[in-house]
């Protein structure tokens, strides 16, 4: 009786230890992914480059930071097109402004574990004057996805006007 409940007690303990390690069960059906885990930041400090050279008005180091194509996501449309030509549009963008800053208030680098793909979340605010004097203030979200050479193909924007 002893080795019986002895057995259960251990049986117990490994059907426990298999379960916590178990993925929970989802009540949605996930399109893409829903297995991912943070990773290092090198991702998170090319997209806070891109941030800070954008307000800058430098373009210079745009290319070796994005892949041949690049596909834009956002409220007001979607880009898909060559890396030169994204950041023609990117340099175009910037130039309707006079000033032009930002401020970040999260970043992280995450992994999906199952598709093995690369990605940044951002969130942070812009802070623009026009180039007739129009003040503005964005809050975005962003979603920044890497290839496998380490090169953003895909950004998808969320924004929101004010603070």
């Amino acid at each position: 009786m002893k080795k019986v409940i002895l057995v259960a007690f251990f049986l117990l303990q490994i059907i426990n230890a298999i379960s916590q390690n178990a993925p929970p069960v989802l009540p949605h059906q996930v399109a893409y992914s829903s297995s991912f885990e943070m990773t290092n930041n090198k991702y998170s400090d090319v997209i806070m480059n891109i941030w800070k050279e954008f307000g800058n008005g430098n373009f210079s180091k745009f290319p070796g930071y994005f892949a041949d194509t690049v596909q834009l996501k956002k409220l007001t449309g979607e880009y898909k097109g060559s890396r030169d030509n994204f950041i023609s549009v990117l340099s175009t963008s910037r130039g309707r402004y006079k000033t032009f800053d930002t401020k970040i208030e999260a970043i992280f680098s995450f992994r999906s574990t199952d598709k093995q793909s690369d990605w940044v979340s951002i969130y942070g605010y812009e802070y623009t004057e026009d180039n007739n004097g129009k003040k503005d203030t964005t809050n975005l979200h962003e979603l920044w996805r890497f290839n496998e050479k380490g090169k953003v193909f895909l950004i998808s924007q969320f924004a929101r006007k004010g603070h």
